[in-house]
């Protein structure tokens, strides 16, 4: 399933292969042989476009339209995590970061997406 892959936002989104998961570039048509597994350790290569990308090992010989595909991306989800004593709190925030203009807030929650009926 690719449900904890997905994410809904307020306007339409490219995926951005520089953080989109083996998962997701396999649902876009990635030879699963050629995806390269996520290692914590060792920092990503940045992909400089889509059209090299497309070009590279993981789509080799399969067709796959860039509409849709970016290398950055216009939102975030912040996790800040706050400890005093014993009680430990959590807050949650999606932000849009547009090619111009200013940053704005477009949801803040308690709860991460994944863990709650409602969430951002």
């Amino acid at each position: 399933t690719l449900a904890p892959f997905v994410t809904a936002l307020p306007v339409g989104t490219p995926i951005n292969l520089n953080s989109a998961s083996p998962t997701v570039l396999q649902a876009l048509g990635a030879n699963e042989a050629n995806v390269p597994p996520i290692d914590p350790k060792i920092p990503p290569k940045n992909i400089g476009s889509v059209a090299d990308f497309l070009a590279g090992p993981a789509f080799a010989g399969r067709v796959t339209q860039p509409d849709g595909l970016a290398v950055n991306s216009q939102f975030f989800l912040c996790e800040v995590t706050v400890l005093m004593d014993t009680v430990t709190r959590h807050r949650y925030a999606v932000i849009e970061r547009p090619s111009s203009g200013n940053a704005r807030l477009i949801a803040l929650s308690d709860h991460a997406c994944l863990t709650q009926s409602s969430c951002l």
